[in-house]
């Protein structure tokens, strides 16, 4: 596992599309994040795309857990028809890159939510983890993405 960073987060304002159940499943909120964008012909994202994971799934049932697709929103004005638009606000994340395809992002986060506290002495807050996509899977080897996993602590 690469090294866990304490760092603060700014806000970030995204256009979304709304997921509910297996986080694992999000893929199809993704592909429908990109047709509403396109359509759009907006030029409104400013810094990739993100997933919000707004549960925990080790207390949640998995048909209950919320999440959204994202697009990293610089647009003034609404978000695009079709999408919401989601607030995240600033703060305090533990963060983590995850190195290799996205099969293998929910054994990253199984080991970096067990190795949190003993790694940097932080505990974990509420609010939303989230998944910054680093570069393009479309333009990228599966075994040379990068994401950073990024866990609210205080």
């Amino acid at each position: 596992m690469s090294e866990i960073e304490l760092r603060q987060m700014p806000a970030f304002r995204v256009a979304a599309v709304a997921h509910r159940g297996a986080y694992r499943g999000i893929g199809v909120a993704f592909e429908q994040l990109g047709v509403a964008l396109e359509a759009s012909g907006s030029d409104g994202v400013a810094g990739g795309w993100m997933g919000v994971y707004h549960d925990n799934p080790l207390v949640t049932p998995e048909p209950a857990l919320r999440s959204h697709a994202a697009a990293i929103w610089a647009a003034v004005g609404p978000v695009p028809e079709g999408l919401q638009e989601v607030n995240i606000p600033a703060g305090r994340y533990a963060v983590l890159i995850h190195s290799g395809p996205y099969a293998g992002l929910s054994a990253t986060w199984a080991s970096f939510t067990a190795d949190l506290i003993a790694a940097v002495g932080a505990t974990a807050r509420d609010g939303a983890s989230l998944e910054i996509y680093l570069n393009d899977p479309d333009h990228t080897a599966a075994e040379d993405l990068r994401t950073e996993l990024c866990m609210p602590v205080e």
